[in-house]
């Protein structure tokens, strides 16, 4: 049970301490999170995790789509020039 006391006492301390704690919320917390040393990873963190990349690579492709149109947009205004 130490393994849990830093988490709670995190979370006392979050919520501005044990009078503001919502209890059933801090529970649900506990119960969610697998501790063991089996590097396990709760699947909403997984997913949280996959759709942060794909949003990364996402962005990264808009912007080296952008980059051509830019580069093409300075070449014609040079060439007016």
């Amino acid at each position: 049970m130490s393994d849990l006391a830093p988490p709670c006492q995190l979370a006392a301390a979050d919520a501005g301490g044990l009078a503001r704690l919502d209890l059933t919320e801090q529970h649900y917390r506990l119960q969610r999170n697998i501790a063991s040393a089996r590097d396990y990873v709760p699947a909403i963190d997984l997913l949280a995790n996959q759709l942060q990349q794909t949003r990364r690579y996402q962005a990264l492709s808009e912007e080296a789509n952008q980059r051509p149109e830019q580069d093409s947009t300075a070449k014609a205004f040079q060439q007016v020039s």
